[in-house]
């Protein structure tokens, strides 16, 4: 007998098959039958289910099963609620629900986990990479988009200050701060040759013509309205020196200094036009000349190196003789005689005057321009003249043996010969009836210290004047390039026993011998015996004559041939029948169809004496001021030597008077002005640089023109005679 189980009944015994096998469970297993059955009688189907396919012991698989455990008893014990979780408390297992669970496993809800988010649940499902960021673009939806380094660059920044100047944009710096002036601006229309100009409150647009009056360039008020002939000036070329020439209507050219000259028929150039050191060897007797440059015939030549002369190699070296230096073609060979220029045909360039043991150098190098006819003439007839300065500081009577002339200059011709102050001279004496010689000194007289002596014409010796006698020193001012002063003592059979006789004395006629004739008498020194200095007379206004002379102090011995209505024989007497016959020039009468002389002795600060006319003018000017026409405007205007447009100064005002007004000027002639003129040198030129005025100095700014007005008769008088020609720099 054995178990059996069908699924549609209990549990139920068989019986075991009389085996041999099993014959001994058999019997004890029929001999418990009824007990057994009796167990299983409540047991239902399915729990003998359980025991299906059950193959080994019961208890064997009882002993493999859990022991009885108190906890689990308590798991056992637990509800099976929904949700519940058992959880150690730390004495026994409790059952928690979700929350309570959750606060256990430390993942409360909003404080150590995040709560459920739409959201979250959105960007979670974003795929990110480098240098990009996330957007919404629906609620609770989100996207991703490129963010770049710079980007972060910026969106790192505390404040929008820190932002512009991250970008570039920093106010002040970068950008232009807000303004209400350029917002007024913004505002303008921009119409095509407007300007923004300012009227004082605000910026406005102002058309062309507008703009150049707020400018102060007004077209044919301030400024030069285009001009053809303008523009044709100012494309031409500076050359030095040069002139402009019309060619053709509105159409300039430049024209060198020889061209000009050609151009007007004038004769070509002959000079000098620049010159370095000039030196003698008394050794050798070779002059020596640095570096020239000189015109012959209009050809130039400058030398490349010095240029120099042996009187030897021309001339007989003879004692007592002037030699004349000279170049007779553009090559560049000095050379030299002892006969007397030949003006058309030579450049000058200096004297030598050879005493036998030294010679003293004489300038002569003559400019280039000027007009060979006009110089030999000159030379002739007017000799050097007295410019400035040259005041005498000694002798005095306090010091006898002391010479002191101070600065100064005189004019060869065209020869600014300008002079130091001077405290040495050379004595000039015959030594034979129609022969000079020198010697340098240091005292004012010819002599020793204390012994003044004079030239006795007997003998041709310099003889001590007697203790009680007087003598004169004649002293000249000259183109002496080492020592500038000259001095001549009386020349006469005897010495003077009284001083009267002394003043009576004539200066020296010293034309035709051999003295370079370039000297300008500018004292007389009248001296005692004994040493001791009596007198001077100051002879630098004088009149010169050829060969150093002077005009006569006396106009009663000098003769005068009568003409016209006058019948007088001596210039004095002359002077007298026309005095009472003159017509004023020093105001403002009115002759026609006369001649007439000009004043030049000026004696009161704003007198004149010339040719004068009345004109409009066309601003303020004052008396003393030089004036331009203007043709446009139909008005006289102050000159200035800055541009071509105003430097054509032809009138100087005599009058104050204002814009508009008629004003009375001098057209030529002397005018004193003690405030307005202050002049160091003979020629005068218009100012370069104000308004009006005129001055020793020529203008030397590039764009100048050189324009002459007139010469100077003394610091304060001018002789106005301005110049037809006009030059630029």
């Amino acid at each position: 007998m054995g178990l059996a189980y069908n699924s549609s009944t209990n549990l139920s015994l068989r019986l075991l098959e009389a085996t041999d096998d099993v014959r001994p469970f058999r019997e004890d297993f029929n001999y418990n039958f009824e007990l057994v059955d009796d167990i299983f009688d409540d047991v239902t189907t399915i729990e003998f289910a359980y025991l299906d396919g059950v193959t080994s012991p019961i208890q064997t698989q009882l002993n493999a099963k859990q022991g009885l455990d108190a906890q689990l008893t308590d798991v056992a014990g637990l509800a099976v609620t929904d949700g519940g979780i058992i959880v150690g408390d730390g004495t026994n297992f409790v059952l928690e629900t979700g929350v309570t669970a959750r606060a256990s496993l430390g993942l409360t809800i909003g404080t150590n986990i995040q709560a459920y988010d739409a959201g979250l649940l959105s960007i979670a499902a974003l795929t990110t990479a480098a240098n990009k960021s996330i957007y919404t673009t629906a609620l609770d939806t989100y996207a991703v988009y490129t963010l770049t380094a710079f980007a972060r660059t910026i969106l790192d920044d505390a404040n929008a200050s820190t932002a512009r100047t991250t970008l570039g944009l920093a106010i002040g710096t970068n950008v232009m701060a807000w303004d209400a002036q350029l917002d007024d601006i913004a505002a303008l229309a921009y119409t095509d040759s407007n300007f923004i100009v300012g009227d004082g409150s605000n910026w406005v647009a102002e058309s062309g013509a507008t703009a150049r009056a707020s400018l102060g360039l007004t077209i044919g008020n301030h400024v030069q309205a285009y001009d053809a002939a303008l523009t044709s000036v100012s494309g031409l070329t500076y050359v030095s020196p040069s002139f402009i020439k019309l060619t053709a209507d509105d159409t300039y050219a430049v024209r060198t200094l020889a061209e000009t000259l050609t151009d007007i028929g004038g004769a070509a150039l002959q000079g000098v036009e620049a010159i370095g050191a000039v030196t003698f060897n008394d050794g050798t007797h070779i002059l020596s000349v640095a570096t020239i440059t000189y015109w012959f015939n209009g050809a130039t030549y400058t030398t490349a190196s010095p240029t120099t002369c042996d009187i030897d190699s021309f001339e007989t070296l003879t004692n007592n003789t002037l030699y004349y230096f000279y170049f007779d073609d553009a090559t560049g060979t000095l050379k030299c005689s002892d006969t007397d220029w030949n003006f058309t045909t030579q450049v000058m360039v200096a004297t030598v005057f050879w005493n036998g043991t030294n010679g003293a150098i004489q300038k002569e190098w003559h400019d280039h321009i000027s007009n060979i006819a006009w110089h030999e003439w000159a030379h002739t007839t007017v000799g050097t003249r007295y410019e400035a300065g040259l005041s005498l500081t000694a002798p005095t009577t306090a010091a006898d043996a002391t010479l002191t002339i101070e600065s100064g200059s005189v004019k060869d011709e065209d020869l600014e010969i300008t002079i130091g102050q001077q405290s040495t001279s050379r004595i000039i004496y015959k030594a034979s009836a129609s022969i000079y010689t020198w010697v340098d000194s240091s005292l004012p007289y010819a002599g020793s210290s204390a012994d003044p002596k004079w030239l006795d014409t007997d003998s041709y010796t310099l003889t001590s004047v007697g203790n009680s006698d007087f003598v004169c020193m004649w002293v000249y001012a000259t183109n002496d390039a080492d020592r500038h002063i000259y001095i001549i003592p009386t020349h006469a059979a005897d010495a003077h026993n009284i001083i009267a006789q002394a003043r009576a004395e004539t200066a020296p006629v010293l034309s035709d011998l051999n003295l370079n004739p370039e000297m300008k008498l500018i004292y007389r020194f009248i001296y005692k015996g004994d040493g001791e200095f009596q007198e001077s007379n100051d002879y630098r206004l004088t009149s010169p004559l050829p060969s150093g002379g002077s005009a006569s102090t006396n106009a009663s011995a000098v003769s005068f041939s009568p003409s016209g209505n006058i019948a007088a024989t001596t210039v004095q007497t002359a002077l007298e029948e026309v005095d009472a016959e003159k017509v004023s020039l020093t105001g403002d009468e009115v002759l026609t169809n006369k001649d007439y002389n000009f004043v030049d002795a000026l004696g009161t600060d704003h007198f004149y004496s010339g040719q004068i006319d009345s004109q409009p003018v066309g601003e303020n000017v004052v008396f003393g001021q030089l004036l331009y026409y203007d043709w446009t405007d139909v008005e006289w205007k102050l000159a200035k030597a800055d541009t071509l447009a105003t430097a054509k100064a032809t009138r100087i005002a005599l009058e104050s008077k204002s814009d508009g007004q008629t004003c009375l000027m001098l057209v030529k002639g002397y005018i004193r002005d003690d405030s307005a003129f202050d002049f160091g040198a003979a020629r005068i030129f218009l100012n370069d640089d104000t308004f009006g005025t005129c001055d020793d100095t020529a203008p030397a700014e590039s764009g100048d023109q050189i324009f002459v007005v007139g010469e100077a008769k003394s610091a304060d008088i001018l002789f106005f005679d301005p110049s037809k020609d006009i030059g630029e720099i």
